[in-house]
């Protein structure tokens, strides 16, 4: 899996409504790596809220089309946070099937599998939602957040992050970045 792209942010404090659109695309690198991975992203979302005892609830919006023939679509995540109330939906897709297993290629991971019509030409919108409870490194009074996940085996373009936290922060910094895109 190619470390892609990546978006952190560290708060002190929460906030109560934070906006942060990032817009990451890197043409040379996503063709290389969606001829490889085999699936083209189009569009990318996530919209988060923080609630007061850390939980994160996720949800995401991935937009992909299937590049040759596939048995299923899936999105790893790492075993060090725990992960409740884990649903994935696919609209229009009649044969759309979900399930959660170990990832049989790397330890420290579950896959959320979506089986169906993950043939070539086919351009499915996954929406994945679920809670997570991090054990990351938290700083007093706040917490470091991987938004995005450590990477994707495909390039993820169009990038949209919305980050709601439960009180206004006293400061934030945010980076993200990955192969050949621009940081701030």
């Amino acid at each position: 899996i190619a470390v892609i792209s990546s978006l952190f942010i560290v708060c002190s404090l929460f906030s109560a409504f934070v906006t942060t659109p990032q817009t990451a695309s890197a043409d040379s690198y996503s063709d290389y790596y969606e001829q490889r991975a085999g699936f083209k992203c189009y569009a990318y979302s996530v919209e988060l809220t923080v609630n007061e005892d850390r939980t994160i609830n996720f949800k995401e919006r991935i937009d992909v089309e299937a590049l040759r023939n596939f048995t299923m679509f899936y999105k790893s995540l790492p075993t060090d946070s725990i992960y409740t109330n884990i649903t994935a939906k696919c609209d229009g897709n009649d044969a759309f099937n979900f399930y959660v297993m170990d990832n049989p290629d790397m330890d420290g991971f579950i896959d959320l599998c979506c089986e169906g019509n993950v043939k070539k030409g086919n351009r499915w919108v996954y929406e994945f939602s679920y809670t997570m409870e991090p054990n990351g490194e938290d700083i007093e009074n706040g917490m470091i957040l991987d938004v995005v996940g450590f990477g994707s085996p495909f390039a993820l373009n169009n990038v949209d992050v919305t980050v709601h936290f439960p009180v206004k922060p006293l400061t934030c910094k945010r980076s993200y970045g990955g192969y050949d895109s621009s940081s701030g």
